[in-house]
C-alpha cells in the first residue's frame, strides 16, 4: 500500500507539472488539498481526519461549492458519514454525502493496487450565499479545514491509507476526481486547478501517537431541558460545542472559554428528535455525540 501512495504522490506531480488535474482556465487559481488527521480517540476506535486546503499565491480568491471524492481501505476503516461534518461557515450547505461504497475488490479498479477491500465516497458542499460568497483564502491563513471525516478503526493494519480521488487514478469511476470552486461574483463561479494532493498513510503506531486530548462526560442523555458536557481536564485553548439537527443545521452554540472544564446547554426550546453534539475548535473537531431530546 505505501508503494501505492508513493506512486500517486508520484502522479500528483507529473500531473500538477502538466497543469492537467481538473478544469483548466485562463486565469485559473490553483490550490493545495490534503489530508490531516486530527485525533485518534482509543477509547472508542475512532480516528478524525481533516480535510484542508491551502491557497499559496498573491491575492485573495474566494472559495465557492466543493465536491470531494477519496478512496480508503475498508477493511480497516468505516467511515462514519453521520458523524463527519462541515466545518465552514453559513454562507455554505452542510456536508453531503452523494456516493458510497465498500469492500470493493481491488481487482475491478484499475490503478489503485490496495491490498485490502477498497472504499470510496464522494461529497460535496455548495455555496449558499452566492451575491456575496464565501469565506476568503490568502497565503496567511495557511491550510485552512474544510471538514472533518470520522472513521471507526475496524482492524489494526499495517496502514490506514486514504487517497483523493483524481484525473488517471481509476477509471472505473469515470468522474472521480475532486472539483473546488472559485467563486467571481453572483453569476459566476470558475473551477481551481488543484496544485498539489495530500494524501493520508500511516500504520498503526503513528495513529497511537495522535494525541487524543480531553476526555468528555455529557449528560443526561436522553435529556428533556438540559445538556451539560464536563471535560476532565482544562481546554487548552478556545472551543464551542454546537449541537445539530439530522438536516446538518446549527440549531444551538455555546462557546468555551480557554482553562473552562464544562458548560450547560438548555434544550428546552428544542423539539423532541435526535441530534449530533460536537465540541469544536478553530482547527479540529474534539468530540461527536449523539443526544436525544424528549417531550
Amino acid at each position: 500500500m505505501c508503494n501505492l501512495v508513493r506512486k500517486l504522490n508520484a502522479m500528483a506531480f507529473v500531473l500538477a507539472a502538466l497543469c492537467i488535474s481538473g478544469t483548466i482556465l485562463a486565469n485559473g487559481a490553483e490550490i493545495d488539498l490534503r489530508l490531516n488527521v486530527s485525533r485518534y480517540d482509543d477509547t472508542q476506535s475512532k480516528v478524525y481526519v481533516n480535510v484542508q486546503v491551502r491557497y499559496d499565491e498573491a491575492g485573495d480568491i474566494t472559495l465557492g461549492s466543493q465536491n470531494y471524492r477519496f478512496y480508503y481501505n475498508s477493511f480497516a476503516l468505516d467511515l462514519m458519514e453521520s458523524e463527519s461534518s462541515s466545518r465552514l461557515n453559513q454562507s455554505y450547505s452542510s456536508l453531503v454525502f452523494e456516493a458510497s461504497h465498500k469492500g470493493i475488490e481491488a481487482g475491478q479498479v484499475n490503478q489503485l493496487d490496495f491490498d485490502d477491500e477498497l472504499g470510496f465516497a464522494n461529497f460535496s458542499i455548495a455555496l449558499v450565499n452566492n451575491k456575496d460568497g464565501g469565506i476568503k483564502l490568502n497565503r496567511h491563513n495557511g491550510w485552512t479545514t474544510i471538514a472533518t471525516l470520522v472513521f471507526d478503526v475496524l482492524n489494526v493494519s499495517d496502514t490506514y491509507d486514504i487517497v483523493w480521488g483524481r484525473d488517471g487514478v481509476t477509471d472505473r469511476y469515470a468522474t472521480a476526481f475532486v472539483q473546488l470552486g472559485e467563486w467571481k461574483s453572483q453569476t459566476e463561479e470558475v473551477s481551481m486547478d488543484i496544485n498539489f494532493y495530500g494524501d493520508l498513510s500511516m500504520n498503526h503506531e503513528e495513529l497511537l501517537e495522535v494525541t487524543q486530548g480531553a476526555t468528555y462526560k455529557v449528560g443526561p442523555n436522553p435529556t428533556t431541558d438540559f445538556v451539560r458536557v464536563t471535560l476532565d481536564r482544562q481546554l487548552s485553548k478556545d472551543a464551542q460545542i454546537i449541537i445539530i439537527d439530522l438536516n446538518g443545521r446549527s440549531v444551538l452554540q455555546e462557546q468555551l472559554s480557554a482553562g473552562q472544564v464544562d458548560a450547560t446547554l438548555t434544550t428546552s426550546e428544542l423539539s423532541s428528535g435526535t441530534y449530533m453534539l460536537q465540541v469544536v475548535t478553530e482547527s479540529e473537531i474534539l468530540l461527536t455525540e449523539r443526544i436525544a431530546v424528549t417531550r
